[in-house]
Protein backbone atom coordinates (compact mmCIF):
# COMPACT_ATOMS: atom_id res chain seq x y z
CA UNK A 1 0.00 0.00 0.00
CA UNK A 2 1.66 3.06 -1.36
CA UNK A 3 5.12 1.85 -1.29
CA UNK A 4 6.39 5.49 -2.56
CA UNK A 5 4.13 7.56 -0.29
CA UNK A 6 6.90 10.26 1.46
CA UNK A 7 9.85 9.55 0.24
CA UNK A 8 12.04 11.67 -1.64
CA UNK A 9 12.29 11.16 -5.76
CA UNK A 10 15.69 9.20 -5.82
CA UNK A 11 13.87 7.16 -3.14
CA UNK A 12 10.75 6.61 -4.86
CA UNK A 13 12.53 5.97 -8.19
CA UNK A 14 14.67 2.85 -6.34
CA UNK A 15 11.50 1.77 -5.08
CA UNK A 16 9.68 1.88 -8.47
CA UNK A 17 13.22 0.58 -10.03
CA UNK A 18 13.15 -2.61 -7.46
CA UNK A 19 9.34 -3.25 -8.12
CA UNK A 20 9.82 -3.45 -12.23
CA UNK A 21 12.74 -5.70 -11.78
CA UNK A 22 10.62 -8.09 -9.36
CA UNK A 23 7.82 -8.15 -12.03
CA UNK A 24 10.48 -8.41 -15.08
CA UNK A 25 11.28 -11.76 -13.05
CA UNK A 26 7.69 -13.20 -13.55
CA UNK A 27 7.09 -12.08 -9.96
CA UNK A 28 3.44 -10.82 -9.54
CA UNK A 29 3.71 -7.58 -7.60
CA UNK A 30 0.34 -5.75 -6.40
CA UNK A 31 0.59 -2.25 -5.25
CA UNK A 32 -2.10 0.59 -4.49
CA UNK A 33 -0.96 3.78 -4.99
CA UNK A 34 -2.18 7.43 -6.35
CA UNK A 35 1.38 7.63 -7.52
CA UNK A 36 1.49 8.22 -11.61
CA UNK A 37 4.76 7.64 -11.93
CA UNK A 38 4.63 3.88 -10.27
CA UNK A 39 1.46 3.55 -12.43
CA UNK A 40 3.19 4.52 -15.52
CA UNK A 41 6.09 1.67 -14.50
CA UNK A 42 2.86 -0.54 -14.68
CA UNK A 43 1.52 -3.75 -17.27
CA UNK A 44 -1.95 -3.47 -15.75
CA UNK A 45 -4.11 -1.22 -14.04
CA UNK A 46 -7.04 -1.92 -11.82
CA UNK A 47 -8.48 0.69 -10.02
CA UNK A 48 -11.55 1.17 -7.72
CA UNK A 49 -14.54 3.72 -8.91
CA UNK A 50 -17.51 3.57 -7.25
CA UNK A 51 -17.12 0.35 -5.44
CA UNK A 52 -16.65 -1.70 -8.22
CA UNK A 53 -13.13 -3.19 -9.67
CA UNK A 54 -12.31 -1.89 -13.03
CA UNK A 55 -9.13 -2.61 -15.45
CA UNK A 56 -7.62 -0.24 -17.73
CA UNK A 57 -5.50 -1.84 -20.67
CA UNK A 58 -3.06 0.36 -19.88
CA UNK A 59 -1.67 3.32 -17.89
CA UNK A 60 -1.96 5.87 -20.81
CA UNK A 61 -5.67 5.15 -20.71
CA UNK A 62 -6.03 5.17 -17.44
CA UNK A 63 -4.65 8.94 -17.55
CA UNK A 64 -7.36 9.67 -19.84
CA UNK A 65 -10.07 8.11 -18.04
CA UNK A 66 -8.95 10.44 -14.83
CA UNK A 67 -9.37 13.81 -17.48
CA UNK A 68 -13.07 12.84 -18.99
CA UNK A 69 -16.02 11.21 -16.80
CA UNK A 70 -17.28 9.87 -20.08
CA UNK A 71 -14.34 7.74 -20.95
CA UNK A 72 -15.29 4.37 -19.52
CA UNK A 73 -13.06 1.49 -18.09
CA UNK A 74 -14.46 -2.10 -17.94
CA UNK A 75 -15.31 -2.94 -15.07
CA UNK A 76 -13.75 -6.70 -13.56
CA UNK A 77 -16.73 -9.94 -14.79
CA UNK A 78 -18.27 -7.41 -17.25
CA UNK A 79 -19.11 -8.57 -20.35
CA UNK A 80 -17.52 -6.47 -23.76
CA UNK A 81 -20.94 -5.70 -25.92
Amino acid sequence: DEPTANLDPESSAGVIANLRKAADADTIVIVATHDEQLIEATDTVLFIRDGGLLSAPSSEYLKAARRSPTHNVTPIGARAS
